[in-house]
C-alpha cells in the first residue's frame, strides 16, 4: 500500500502542476496583450496617428494590416484567458464521497483515488492544450504588429 500512496502523491503533484500551468499561460497571454497595448500607446504618443500622409496608400494598407493583426491577437488572447473547466479527482458531494471512499477499505479507497487521478489528469490536458495552442499565434502576431508600427514610425 505504500507504493499506492507514493503514486497518489505524485499524481496529486501532477494535477497541481497542471492547474498552475494554466495560470501561467493566462499571465503570459495578458502580458502579450499588454505589450501590444504599450506599443500602440507609444505610437499614439509620438503623434503618428495625427499625420494625414500616414493614411494615404500604400501606408493605409499597413495601418489596416496592423489594426486587423491587433484585433486578431486580442481575440486569440481573450479566447486563451477565458475560464477553463478543470476536473478534480474527488467530489464534494457527500453521498458520492461516502459511496466511493468512506464505505470502502483503505486499499480499495486508494485504488479509487488512483483511478480518479489518472482519469482527471488526462481530462485536464485538453483545456490546457487549448490554452497553449491559442497563446502561440498571439506570440507570433505581436512582433509582426511591433514591426509594422516601427515601419510606420520610421516613415515621414
Amino acid at each position: 500500500m505504500e507504493s499506492k500512496r507514493l503514486v497518489l502523491a505524485e499524481l496529486h503533484r501532477l494535477l497541481d502542476e497542471q492547474l498552475r500551468a494554466s495560470e501561467t499561460l493566462t499571465s503570459k497571454a495578458l502580458g502579450v496583450l499588454n505589450a501590444t497595448g504599450i506599443a500602440w500607446v507609444i505610437i499614439g504618443t509620438l503623434g503618428l496617428l495625427q499625420r494625414h500622409e500616414m493614411f494615404a496608400p500604400p501606408w493605409l494598407w499597413v495601418w489596416i494590416l496592423t489594426v486587423v493583426g491587433y484585433m486578431a491577437m486580442v481575440g486569440i488572447v481573450v479566447g486563451g484567458i477565458l475560464p477553463q473547466d478543470y476536473s478534480y479527482p474527488i467530489t464534494t458531494d457527500w453521498d458520492e464521497l461516502h459511496r466511493l471512499f468512506i464505505l470502502k477499505d483503505e486499499d480499495a479507497c486508494l485504488d479509487q483515488l488512483l483511478s480518479n487521478y489518472t482519469t482527471y489528469i488526462d481530462l485536464n490536458r485538453q483545456p490546457l492544450q487549448r490554452q497553449r495552442s491559442l497563446l502561440k499565434p498571439a506570440a507570433l502576431i505581436l512582433p509582426v504588429i511591433v514591426a509594422l508600427l516601427t515601419i510606420l514610425a520610421a516613415t515621414r
